[in-house]
């Protein structure tokens, strides 16, 4: 008669041997010996499959899954979301200029806008002004050509003088906005943090240009959707909406290169057929537009990056030496105006949003790089320490998703303490920026 040792056996041999294997129960020579089996068998610990491990994607994976259009209950709820933020904050300012004596009629005309609407109203220089050494002064002809001309079109059609018609323009560019912000962020993030997207983007640093005639409504909400077009695949309308870009503002430069990158990648990975070719080669068209628009004008092909050298302007490459020597002189106290600080604040707390931003995996590789494009721009470049805020505006709602992802796991009494506080503040400092500080936005 054969003897069986079952606390030799291991729980894989068991597991192996005994109902797994039919032919398990003819190895034993008696009744007792496989029921004492059983019985050991039912004691025995079986073995958890461990899970599998998920791979890291490859940075090129991340391309991001295509987002859905919000109803028009959704959006919405969004463009109500950011009126209820903004008017806290519009409040707030007005409120302020009154009791400072400012006249109101005046706050439209501040800084850019009042170049905006120059150019809306009279067109631009027919040449580039200089000085009697020769120097480079300061003309119309440094604006790109889509934003006056909605001003004027604007003005034509409703006859409102022409600051209400830019402050009417910046308006609907705020709302086309707060809606592509919901849907984008809705589609990485979540619904619940998509709606606070929309109230970060009205009180962030130096949004009261959304309330005035400045670009930065216009270009956020076009840079937003070409996002979602890339998102969607819809390479024709990110084309599209790139170039349009480009005619508003030359900082959608690096719009060009981002959805220039996604097509290549597009294109490599054999996608869409013919469209990412089409809708990377229209992206650059607009900016050149521009430039020929303006060189035109000034009968000079080189007429915008002439202007650009202007003084107290000289916008050029200086490769961070501007910026490293003034935010020294902002660490050592030696300048202490409330702008200079919220432009150092601004500018670190977007380094550390980015490092955030990089490392979620459900944001895209190409949200990430545009990011990092447009800080890298802001950094390189001289003049207008105190405008670089303004600069990264229409970049914030990415920058701002981290935020918004922790605040979406807040209790909503908590947010509403929140937001109304932080509209408070941002109608406090949009008031500073218009009726005290002397400093370029």
């Amino acid at each position: 008669m054969r003897k069986t040792l079952i606390p030799a056996l291991g729980p894989r041999q068991v597991s192996a041997t005994a109902g797994n294997n039919p032919r398990a129960d003819s190895t034993f020579d008696t009744g007792a010996e496989l029921g004492e089996y059983r019985r050991y068998h039912r004691r025995m610990p079986v073995a958890a499959a461990e899970p599998a491990v998920e791979q890291p994607a490859k940075w090129w994976d991340r391309f991001g899954q295509p987002v859905s259009m919000p109803t028009w209950r959704e959006a919405l709820r969004a463009v109500v979301l950011y009126g209820a933020v903004a008017s806290i904050a519009i409040t707030v300012l007005l409120s302020i200029a009154r009791a400072n004596n400012k006249e109101l009629d005046k706050l439209p005309w501040t800084g850019d806008a009042g170049w905006y609407l120059t150019i809306a109203e009279n067109g631009y220089d027919n040449e580039v002004p200089h000085g009697p050494n020769g120097e480079v002064l300061q003309s119309r002809l440094a604006f790109f050509p889509a934003f006056p001309a909605l001003i004027r079109a604007t003005h034509e059609i409703t006859r409102l003088d022409y600051p209400y018609a830019g402050m009417l323009v910046s308006l609907i560019g705020a709302i086309f906005a707060a809606v592509g912000i919901f849907t984008l962020a809705r589609g990485l993030v979540g619904e619940r943090a998509g709606l606070i997207s929309v109230g970060l983007f009205a009180i962030a640093p130096a949004s009261v240009v959304q309330w005035i005639p400045y670009t930065e409504s216009i270009a956020t909400a076009l840079i937003v959707w070409t996002l979602i077009a890339v998102l969607n695949h819809q390479w024709l309308l990110a084309g599209g909406l790139t170039f349009a870009s480009g005619l508003v503002r030359p900082t959608t430069t690096l719009l060009v290169a981002a959805v220039g990158l996604a097509a290549i990648v597009a294109i490599v990975r054999k996608q869409d057929s013919w469209r990412p070719w089409v809708g990377g080669a229209l992206a650059p068209l607009g900016i050149i537009a521009s430039w020929g628009i303006i060189g035109s004008q000034a009968g000079q092909w080189d007429a915008w990056f002439e202007a650009e050298k202007a003084e107290h302007w000289d916008q050029r490459i200086d490769f961070g030496e501007m910026m490293f020597r003034v935010t020294k002189v902002v660490l050592k106290f030696q300048e202490t105006q409330l702008i200079y600080l919220v432009t150092l604040f601004t500018i670190s707390a977007a380094v550390v949003l980015w490092v955030a931003l990089a490392t979620d995996r459900r944001i895209p590789w190409v949200f990430v790089a545009l990011v990092a494009m447009a800080m890298v721009l802001v950094a390189i470049t001289s003049g207008g320490y105190t405008s670089k805020t303004r600069y990264l505006l229409p970049f914030m709602p990415l920058l701002l998703l981290p935020i918004a992802s922790v605040l979406s796991k807040v209790r909503i009494p908590v947010l509403l303490a929140f937001f109304g506080v932080a509209a408070m503040l941002a109608g406090w400092y949009g008031a500073y920026l218009l009726t005290y500080t002397h400093e370029s936005i």
